[in-house]
């Protein structure tokens, strides 16, 4: 069966039922990334004791009675619990391509999260996978030593030289999510980039609310002048 899920604490009670989860599936990431003509829907299905949820977001296509669907920005795609090798996939998709139907949807998209187990499974009879880029992960269970002997000899002489005269601090307040927005939006300016990539002070500053986004920033400072000189958000979610 498939049921649509919308209430925060519901989607919420999905989400720790599940074997794993990220950021991107939650509730206050998809509510923060979705416009005012735009739906987030946690699509659960069950059979038996096995639950499969796939967050999305619904769209309607202008000029037509007909709707398109997408995932949030980063790395969502299907989260489950109870799934066995003997889990009837087929049938589970061919669920979802009805409800889909009876939606009036005509395409679906959703990026993947290298991290969570058995997405590729689940969706082997829906649609095509397509690799569009590679992902890079850090190793975070090995010590600090270790990680540094695996950097080039280039890049431990760059930090060598920024350590002596720059500090890296947790932020936090007001003035320092304003201070990161500002670098942020300049360093996009620089680069031309497309609006999409443009998030208001609003938008950074609810991150920091949300007690289930978990963000952390990081900013570097210069020793001398104590000016900051670059920063960079965290998403901590259980073990990722």
């Amino acid at each position: 069966m498939i049921f649509e899920i919308t209430s925060r604490q519901e989607w919420t009670s999905i989400l720790e039922s599940m074997d794993a989860f990220d950021v991107y599936h939650t509730y206050d990431y998809h509510h923060l990334a979705i416009s005012e003509s735009e739906s987030a829907i946690l699509l659960l299905y069950i059979e038996g004791a096995a639950m499969v949820a796939i967050p999305i977001i619904y769209r309607s296509i202008p000029e037509t009675n007909l709707f398109d669907v997408t995932s949030v920005y980063g790395y969502p795609g299907p989260i489950s619990t109870g799934i066995t090798p003997n889990f009837d996939t087929k049938k589970m998709s061919k669920e979802i391509i009805t409800y889909f139907k009876t939606k009036g949807i005509v395409s679906v998209f959703s990026r993947l999260n290298p991290y969570i187990p058995n997405q590729s499974f689940l969706l082997e009879h829906l649609g095509g996978l397509n690799i569009a880029g590679q992902v890079v992960g850090i190793d975070l269970t090995l010590g600090v030593n270790q990680q540094r002997e695996r950097f080039s000899s280039r890049l431990k002489t760059q930090l060598n030289q920024l350590r002596r005269n720059t500090s890296v601090r947790e932020g936090v307040g007001q003035a320092d999510i304003a201070s990161f927005f500002e670098i942020y939006t300049e360093s996009m300016d620089r680069l031309n980039a497309a609006d999409r990539y443009y998030f208001s002070l609003e938008y950074f500053t609810k991150l920091f609310v949300s007690d289930q986004i978990g963000a952390k920033l990081l900013l570097a400072e210069c020793q001398i002048n104590g000016e900051v000189m670059a920063g960079s958000i965290f998403f901590v979610s259980g073990n990722i």
